[in-house]
Formats: structure tokens, sequence, C-alpha cells
């Protein structure tokens, strides 16, 4: 067929009993993923990278691996954001080997981050289980049904060139656009009927 496929696995032990999830490729081509063993719990799954080199796993930095990852997310400043399956957020900056948790104590994130976008302005948004967040290097900010979101389970987020948030909260809501100059958010494009 002429096409030559290449699995990797993060060690022996794996050799694909597990499943890989929140694949990402940064800037320096750099391939990131969550592992998780098939005979492990979702807690215990780790993020690993892939330098066209060979397969590092973060668990060996320092034991602070941002387990349990749903979602990664790079910056234009190079620093790696990772959503949890539990509820809130890891920091990494890959210059400094350094990571920054933000548990639930801090972002009042308690279910599931399903995906990261990076706004124009600098902010991250997070769209999980329990409404979109939006941080900007000081303060987390939900932003739920009482702020016009017409589901708490946001699927999947986009920022737009002029600098709006779009999204979709689960079955039946449509897609929203979040106009980032107010601090309400606008249903858009749903089809009634």
């Amino acid at each position: 067929s002429g096409t030559n496929w290449v699995r990797f696995v993060v060690n022996d032990g794996s050799s694909g009993r597990g499943y890989t999830e929140a694949l990402h490729v940064s800037k320096d081509g750099s391939v990131w993923f969550r592992d998780v063993e098939a005979s492990n719990s979702s807690r215990d799954s780790t993020v690993c990278r892939h330098d066209g080199q060979g397969l590092e796993n973060l668990a060996a930095w320092e034991g602070q691996s941002p387990s349990g990852t749903r979602a990664i997310h790079e910056t234009s400043e190079g620093i790696l954001w990772f959503g949890h399956a539990y509820g809130g957020v890891t920091r990494y900056n890959p210059r400094s080997h350094s990571f920054v948790r933000f548990g639930e104590d801090q972002t009042r994130m308690s279910a599931a981050v399903i995906q990261i976008a990076g706004h124009l302005d600098g902010s991250i948004w997070f769209a999980t289980q329990n409404g979109l967040y939006r941080y900007d290097e000081h303060t987390f900010v939900n932003f739920g049904k009482a702020d016009g979101l017409p589901g708490e389970f946001v699927l999947t987020s986009a920022v737009a060139r002029d600098g709006s948030v779009w999204f979709a909260a689960g079955v039946g809501s449509g897609i929203t656009q979040f106009p980032t100059f107010t601090s309400r958010i606008q249903p858009s494009l749903r089809k009634d009927g």
C-alpha cells in the first residue's frame, strides 16, 4: 500500500492495552497526550510527550504530572494548560519544568474540563461539565445559566478572530456566542422548530 504506520507506546508494559486521549501538537513539534493503562483508573493516567526522538513520561518530572488530563492547550508563549477529568487545571512551563496546579478551591471547577481555548487578550477559556470558565492570570470566572448559558455541560468552544467565544452547551442548545465586550452570553444560531 506504500503507507507505513509507526506506533508509539509509553513503555513495553502498556503495549496498547490502555488508551490515549487529549492529543496536542505543540509549536516545537512535540506531541503531547494522556496515556491511560487499561488496568489503572483514569486518575492514575499521566501526560506524555514525544519530541521526535523518544517518549517522555511527565510522571518522572518530580511526581507532578497532571493526572486525569482530558484537554491540552498551548499559549502563544509556549505555556501548556492541562484540564482534568475531575476538575481543576494545571499550568506547565516547559522552559522551567514547573507546574502550578489550580484545584477546585481556586477555580470552583468540580467537573471535567473538556476543552481549553486561548483568547486574543491572553485569557484562557475552559469548557467544562459545569459551565464555561475564564482565567485572566489573576482570577477564574464561571459563566452558567444565570449568565445566559443554555446548559451547564459545555461540550466545545472556540475563539473567533473578532474575540468572541463560541461554544456548544449540550443537546438541543445549538451554538452560542459570547461577545467578550459584554458580561452576558447571547444565544446565537439556534434554530427552533
